[in-house]
């Protein structure tokens, strides 16, 4: 996995575009659990045109996230674009259980969707590519790509501000439990949910994420592996107030 993301940034004409799905591939045969391995496949597999490999690592992404709107949304997208023969019962699940599994009407295009395959019946494999509300690789500009993104951590990460929270209650970061940083810090389950989908969709496409902040580096850590946010960022790419270099 890390060495297709090396060829990736390399951008060398020599590197051809079957060596990195096929290196993305094996990494998420070897680790199948693995949700970031499937779903950087998936992507690539999608941007390069390799429709079994998408299809295959798609499906084994909703596998493991199977209450996801945007990730079933996303597919069921993908292959409407494609037209594939017989593929119209299976988009059509796909956007049911993405209606059913958005419980609090976040996603109002998802049913638009729907309703739009509905009316296209039996003109379906002739109809064109519905708008895709999301993302849209085919409108990735690589000399334009974004390198990397730097975040503030207070008030940017987290919903509160973290240092003044422990400042004014005189508390050490270990003495907060999940519930409270979830809750309080972060801005609950929705804002923390909304933040790996956003960390996902981000190192998916190789950009590099870094925090600096006036936090202490351990606070910044800790406050982030509480919520499971932490697998996103190297360690080196944490500067807190008392980082050294």
């Amino acid at each position: 996995f890390e060495y297709a993301q090396t060829l990736i940034e390399k951008q060398d004409d020599v590197i051809t575009t079957r060596q990195i799905l096929d290196l993305l591939e094996r990494a998420a045969e070897a680790e199948p659990t693995n949700f970031q391995y499937q779903f950087v496949a998936a992507t690539y597999a999608r941007k390069y045109h390799d429709v079994d490999m998408a299809k295959k690592r798609y499906q084994q992404c909703i596998a493991m996230k199977n209450q996801d709107v945007i990730l079933m949304y996303e597919y069921a997208m993908y292959l409407q674009q494609l037209h594939l023969n017989d593929s119209r019962d299976d988009i059509l699940n796909l956007l049911q259980r993405a209606m059913d599994a958005d419980t609090l009407k976040q996603h109002p295009y998802v049913r638009e969707a729907y309703n739009e395959l509905k009316r296209q019946s039996a003109n379906f494999n002739n109809a064109p590519p519905m708008r895709y509300k999301l993302f849209d690789d085919d409108d990735d500009d690589d000399r334009e790509r974004i390198r990397g993104i730097i975040y503030n951590f207070d008030k940017v990460l987290t919903y509160h501000s973290l240092h003044d929270h422990l400042k004014q209650l005189k508390l050490h970061i270990d003495d907060l439990d999940q519930s409270v940083l979830c809750d309080l810090i972060f801005g609950g389950h929705d804002r923390v949910e909304r933040l790996r989908r956003h960390f996902e969709r981000v190192t998916a496409k190789f950009i590099h994420i870094a925090i600096i902040s006036f936090n202490k580096h351990h606070v910044i850590t800790e406050a982030l592996r509480g919520v499971g946010l932490l697998r996103y960022f190297l360690a080196s790419n944490i500067v807190g107030v008392d980082t050294s270099q």
